[in-house]
């Protein structure tokens, strides 16, 4: 299950997406972020079954960022986490459809959201297919998952995944960061334990898997073109390293 979680106080987010990574009969992607920018921006690469936020946001509140997302169907499920117990906020959070309002308490606001993201669950999901191969291949694509890594990383990383369909090369990022290029590789090394290149290429070969489990049919040359690469070959070749199959290898397994 992919859970983006929204809130303007860090430590809140971190705590509250470990608690949820502890629920391991319940296999989840996360993603924290403190704005209603960021989380748009998110849900262009990272499509949530379940959106939590905070109302009180910056430039854009939680109301306005659950519109937005039911507009460009982004997302089904939210969750309003909030310390506001405003009748109104109430109110418009029925109209909304909501799954659920909590007030942040220690306590009881935890066992409300752990109970509701049980209940989704057990929910019939989409693209099964495409669940069943990342949960298979979970060890692979953990690295993508993660959210304990500094600031500078957070916006390299919001970066790649909002570019990963063109060529990024370090120059390029070190371009947009104002950071050098080795400065770039030590924080990938330091906060991921994996190279800036073997993070974009588990990148692309997750969208690129998406792509071929998707009931549209994708060629794999089509495939290739949408995540970044040039050519089929290369998309071949990051597939036998990292998943000891060819992409038609992978379709035949799951079709």
């Amino acid at each position: 299950m992919n859970i983006l979680m929204v809130d303007t106080e860090k430590e809140f987010v971190r705590d509250n997406l470990g608690r949820i990574r502890g629920m391991k009969d319940i296999p989840t992607q996360l993603v924290g972020v403190y704005s209603a920018e960021e989380a748009m921006e998110v849900m262009e690469y990272f499509v949530p079954d379940l959106l939590i936020t905070e109302i009180r946001l910056l430039s854009m509140d939680g109301f306005a960022l659950i519109a937005n997302a039911k507009k460009k169907n982004l997302c089904e499920n939210f969750i309003i986490l909030t310390a506001s117990e405003s009748f109104e906020c109430v109110y418009r959070a029925l109209k909304c459809q909501v799954m659920d309002y909590l007030i942040k308490s220690p306590s009881s606001a935890w066992l409300a959201l752990e109970e509701n993201i049980r209940r989704l669950a057990l929910k019939p999901k989409k693209k099964t297919k495409i669940n069943r191969f990342l949960n298979e291949y979970e060890e692979v694509f953990s690295v993508l998952n993660r959210d304990d890594f500094s600031d500078p990383l957070r916006k390299l990383i919001r970066y790649v995944k909002c570019n990963y369909t063109h060529e990024i090369s370090l120059a390029l990022l070190s371009e947009y960061s104002r950071m050098s290029e080795n400065s770039i590789c030590n924080l990938f090394k330091k906060g991921l334990g994996i190279t800036y290149l073997d993070y974009i290429c588990t990148l692309r070969l997750q969208k690129s898997v998406e792509l071929l489990l998707d009931e549209r049919k994708f060629t794999v040359s089509e495939i290739a073109s949408q995540v970044g690469y040039r050519s089929e070959r290369q998309l071949f070749r990051i597939f036998k390293d990292k998943l000891d199959m060819t992409p038609t290898q992978l379709f035949q397994r799951y079709y």
